[in-house]
């Protein structure tokens, strides 16, 4: 979570918000933000899944924190809940609101990358 926060220059919320790790703030607007993170040790090997996506909770925006064996961030995606909601909702089997981080990566825009920063268009 702290990656996300300091490399995306998010706030922490003063009182906290079921569902909401932090805010981002563009222009006069304010969009709630959970915050994910994954290890990814051999992209090869398994599918590592985003943790859990509650619907039920107020929340604008998804952002994944991936990161190397090191535990050192290599990417960051931002999702909207507009974009994920209907992949959700449309795996009936998907009881606990997961997916994997490749079906992440598709849905999502990369915002950061190890190699290049902050990807100022995805503000």
């Amino acid at each position: 979570m702290n990656d996300a926060v300091r490399l995306l220059g998010l706030e922490i919320p003063e009182q906290p918000i079921a569902g909401c790790d932090a805010l981002r703030r563009s222009d006069d607007q304010s969009y709630r933000v959970q915050i994910k993170g994954r290890v990814v040790f051999d992209a090869g090997k398994g599918a590592p899944r985003v943790g859990q996506l509650k619907l039920e909770q107020e929340w604008d925006e998804t952002v994944l924190v991936v990161m190397d064996e090191d535990y050192e961030p290599t990417e960051i995606y931002r999702a909207t809940r507009a974009a994920l909601e209907p992949v959700l909702e449309k795996k009936a089997s998907n009881k606990r609101g997961a997916m994997t981080v490749a079906q992440f990566r598709i849905i999502a825009e990369c915002v950061w990358t190890s190699a290049s920063g902050f990807d100022q268009e995805a503000g």
